[in-house]
């Protein structure tokens, strides 16, 4: 019987060891603890929503914490701190700190490997905001106002212009370090077939299955990096120009 259970988990093992995780996510942290966690991911513990399970408090400090030691292949993570945080330390992989709109958002990335994070942070004490007089409403009003303006004529500059340029120089630090190996490997395949090739012959350079090629294609494009447009049985991969 124990000789026969073995063999039958020798026989599934190949498939589980093959089984893995994947993550490209962006989470949102309020001042109450809760998470709003959005992307793409195959792991249930991070699916789109709200949460407070990945957040806990002990006197005035607060941690946010994934521990996941399941194998991810790859995973991208951005984390948006609270309004008025401060942060103490972030531990993670590829953990770098930038700020977004006043806020701090920890972002990083990953790849064959259990998910870790744990970021420590506080917030002020008194977030107390003081009364607007009438006057300062009237202020806000036309700012909003010169701001509506403003966004409106870039939208209309920014369609007028054609939308399928060659890419003009290679990646900065900053959005390398924001691509898993394998996107990165896209880019490169794109970029050596002068700015556009097909996505089966991704596949076959890169040697990996079609439905993780096409994962990472779909993040490429999300951010602005590429362009896909069918051809027939197959996609086309374009590089877009920079902004």
């Amino acid at each position: 019987m124990k000789i026969g259970l073995l063999a039958l988990l020798l026989l599934l093992f190949p498939f589980f060891a093959g089984a893995a995780y994947y993550a490209d996510i962006s989470v949102d942290v309020g001042s109450d603890g809760i998470s709003t966690l959005s992307g793409t991911t195959n792991h249930p513990a991070l699916a789109a929503g709200q949460s407070s399970e990945f957040t806990s408090k002990e006197g005035k400090y607060w941690l946010f914490s994934i521990d996941l030691n399941e194998q991810f292949s790859d995973f991208v993570f951005s984390v948006l701190l609270p309004e008025g945080a401060s942060i103490n330390y972030a531990k993670g992989p590829s953990v770098r700190i930038e700020t977004e709109n006043g806020r701090i958002a920890v972002k990083g990335v990953g790849s064959n490997g259990p998910f870790s994070l744990k970021i420590q942070y506080s917030l002020e004490a008194d977030q107390k905001e003081p009364l607007i007089p009438l006057w300062g409403y009237v202020l806000l009003l036309f700012a909003l106002f010169i701001a509506a303006s403003y966004l409106i004529l870039r939208y209309k500059k920014k369609n007028s212009e054609p939308i399928e340029k060659p890419r003009k120089k290679g990646l900065s630090e900053k959005e390398k370090a924001s691509l898993t190996e394998r996107q990165l490997a896209i880019i490169g395949i794109v970029e050596k077939n002068k700015g556009f090739v097909s996505q089966k012959k991704v596949e076959e350079e890169l040697g990996i299955p079609k439905s993780s090629v096409s994962r990472n294609v779909e993040a490429l494009v999300k951010r602005g990096y590429l362009k896909k447009e069918e051809k027939g049985m197959t996609n086309m991969l374009f590089l877009v120009e920079t902004k």
